[in-house]
C-alpha cells in the first residue's frame, strides 16, 4: 500500500536525520578503513544501524551511524562489532 510505505519511509528519514545530527555525519567505527584514511564519506554512503537489531527501536542510545562499508561486514558477521569512542 502507498500510505503505507510513505508512512515508513517518514519513520525512516526521522530517525536517520536524528542519528546523523547526533553523531556528527561520519561512521562511528573508528577501526573504518574510510575514517582512518582520511576518506570523505557522503551522506548517501552512510547507514543507519540499528545496534541491537529491533529496527522499531529508534533511541538514539540504539542508533549508529556506519559507512556502508563498515554496516555490511556488521551484518554479514551477524554480531555486533565493538565500536571504540
Amino acid at each position: 500500500n502507498t500510505s503505507q510505505k510513505r508512512k515508513r519511509n517518514n519513520k525512516e528519514s526521522r530517525y536517520r536525520n536524528k542519528a546523523l545530527k547526533f553523531y556528527k555525519n561520519e561512521c562511528q567505527n573508528t577501526s573504518c578503513l574510510l575514517k582512518l584514511n582520511s576518506i570523505e564519506t557522503k551522506l548517501i554512503h552512510l547507514d543507519v544501524d540499528h545496534i541491537d537489531g529491533n529496527k522499531n527501536n529508534n533511541d538514539i542510545t540504539n542508533l549508529s551511524i556506519l559507512c556502508v562499508f563498515c554496516h555490511r561486514i556488521k551484518t554479514l558477521k551477524k554480531e555486533p562489532i565493538l565500536l571504540e569512542f
